[in-house]
């Protein structure tokens, strides 16, 4: 695997790479980049355009959309090793959720 992916085991456990080859691996790794976020920063809108998938390495990420009554509802807390957004981009597909930081310096690989 590349620098990467030895610098993160998280990378090899995703299911991301779930029943990948090492070299698929490889090569995803190679076009991925990291990126940080401060606590509170939005990683993304329910409601925009999905432009990537997230691999959280760092932090964790809070998951919510609004619900009926319109208040904030939890879907999920987020751990490193997780993928944040939709899989599978469609063109014209927008996020069903919105993603916030909750830690300092989190770093999520986009793909």
């Amino acid at each position: 695997m590349t620098e990467t992916t030895q610098q993160s085991p998280l990378l090899e456990m995703s299911e991301l790479f779930a029943d990948l080859p090492i070299s698929v691996c490889a090569d995803i790794v190679s076009m991925a980049r990291t990126r940080d976020y401060l606590c509170r920063q939005v990683m993304f809108l329910a409601g925009g355009r999905t432009k990537e998938t997230l691999l959280l390495t760092d932090g964790r990420a809070k998951i919510t959309q609004v619900g009926e009554s319109g208040t904030e509802v939890i879907l999920r807390l987020t751990a490193p090793g997780e993928m944040i957004g939709e899989v599978g981009l469609v063109p014209g597909h927008r996020h069903s959720s919105t993603a916030v930081a909750l830690q300092e310096w989190i770093s999520p690989m986009p793909y």
